[in-house]
């Protein structure tokens, strides 16, 4: 038992990564991003519904209300957002919520969902527009393999089959654990872009960004690559554990980047400017303010 409790500890934390007894969420972020880096967010959003241990998944239905709370709680965890229009929640089996809505907003970089820094924009000396997604999913993989220095000793020490058999059902593990989950980010630029690094380019000024369980399992098996790696220096003493470890974490620091830049002119689209002062007063007599407010 003790030979392979590290990286069977490491997927027990891999699974508390991957919403622990709930359906995994998705969401569809789509951008559309003005010169100044304000811009308007359409979002669909899945919430994940509760799954039993044993037996069926339910099949229970939020009543509207209900619904609108979920609606109303997810939205207020988003920051940065100036208004919300057009929101629409409907309820779905399992205890789901399909969550509809148009957010206008000033500065991409200030849009935070749970408070997270997702985004950064600049502008080079060149006077081109960059921009950056910050995935959470790479760090977070890499903490959890990190976040426990004798977890991974253990992992150093495992007999070779003991470690394969381990690797094997963390990938196992993980892969149950995300099964349906889905995110996308749909990125219209106020120019063409001139250079794309980590983003799919559907149009020459529209990016996109697809994860799903294959992705963040290709995530995944990278870093155990660089966990086999560094146990083989390990267990041929050309490392010490603590080495080790050291040269794990620079080797999961590197993560691949998602960027673009393109071109941009000086001037925001006049019928953005209005629509944003329309979806401004909107929101300010709207009565979903106050049930968004409440959860802020």
């Amino acid at each position: 038992m003790k030979a392979t409790r590290g990286l069977q500890g490491m997927a027990a934390a891999l699974l508390a990564f991957a919403l622990t007894g709930c359906e995994p969420e998705r969401s569809r972020w789509a951008v559309a991003l003005q010169p100044d880096g304000s811009g308007r967010l359409e979002l669909t959003h899945e919430t994940a519904g509760e799954v039993p241990m044993h037996g069926p998944p339910p099949t229970a239905t939020l009543d509207e209300e209900e619904a609108q709370e979920e609606a109303a709680r997810f939205l207020a965890s988003i920051e940065g957002v100036e208004a919300w229009t057009g929101i629409v929640a409907t309820p779905l089996p399992g205890g789901r919520v399909r969550i509809e809505a148009t957010g206008f907003f000033r500065a991409l970089e200030q849009v935070r969902p749970m408070g997270e820094q997702r985004f950064q924009v600049a502008r080079p000396e060149d006077g081109r527009l960059e921009v950056a997604y910050v995935d959470p999913i790479p760090t977070g993989l890499a903490q959890l393999l990190l976040d426990d220095r004798g977890r991974v000793h253990e992992a150093f020490e495992q007999a070779d089959d003991r470690f394969r058999a381990s690797v094997h059902r963390t990938r196992g593990f993980v892969e149950m654990s995300l099964a349906g989950w889905q995110f996308e980010l749909d990125l219209g630029l106020p120019g063409p872009a001139v250079e794309v690094e980590g983003f799919e380019q559907v149009e020459d000024d529209r990016v996109c960004l697809q994860q799903d369980v294959e992705s963040v399992l290709g995530m995944l098996e990278r870093d155990l690559q660089a966990l086999e790696e560094v146990r083989g220096q390990v267990r041929a003493g050309e490392l010490t554990r603590d080495e080790g470890f050291a040269r794990l974490a620079t080797l999961l620091a590197d993560h691949p980047r998602h960027v673009v830049r393109c071109e941009v002119d000086d001037g925001v689209d006049a019928g953005f400017e209005q629509a944003f002062e329309e979806a401004v007063s909107d929101w300010e007599a709207s009565e979903w303010r106050g049930r968004v407010e409440r959860f802020k």
